[in-house]
């Protein structure tokens, strides 16, 4: 057959009929992971399996805390005495004892020198101050030159003071 020259391309037709299922083609290759989807609810709880095989002993724990007293048991057999112990250290010393019994009378001693003369028939007062934290007694004699029965230093007559100590309290 002789060559003719080709012509122009026509009208595309109608759409055919459709063809038979073609055979199942072979899978292609994973594509890129997508970006992940939101977090789904929750699902119920799945049945419990089997117990496992136990595992190795642990390590011992930290003493729990102390219980309550318990009840007391019967009262025991008495035991056998025990060696007698080194001495112990002396104690503190006692209290003083009551006095003794009162000695004899001395003989009467000799009379003592004249006093002096009082000053113009004035009569001397006393001011006591007591120091507990001391443990001493002060006494002030002195005339009391206005008359108001009170020690005033700056105008009453000191005529001598004198200190008492106490050793101990008589309670």
């Amino acid at each position: 057959m002789p060559q003719v020259p080709k012509g122009d391309t026509g009208e595309v037709g109608p759409q055919g009929v459709a063809g038979p299922k073609g055979d199942k083609g072979d899978p292609g290759e994973t594509g890129p992971q997508g970006v992940a989807g939101p977090k789904g609810d929750k699902g119920d709880p799945g049945e419990t399996g089997p117990q496992g095989v136990a595992g190795p002993k642990g390590d011992k724990g930290d003493p729990g805390e102390v219980g309550p007293q318990g009840v007391a048991g019967p009262k025991g057999d008495k035991g056998d005495p025990g060696e007698v112990g080194p001495q112990g250290v002396a104690g503190p010393k006692g209290d003083k004892g009551d006095p003794g019994a009162a000695g004899a009378k001395g003989e009467q001693g000799e009379q003592g020198q004249a006093g002096r003369d009082g000053k113009d028939g004035e009569t001397p007062k006393v001011k006591i101050e007591r120091d507990e934290a001391k443990k001493e007694t002060k006494l002030t004699f002195y005339l009391d030159k206005n008359g108001n029965s009170q020690f005033d230093e700056a105008t009453d007559e000191v005529l001598g003071t004198f200190v008492i100590k106490r050793w101990r309290n008589r309670t």
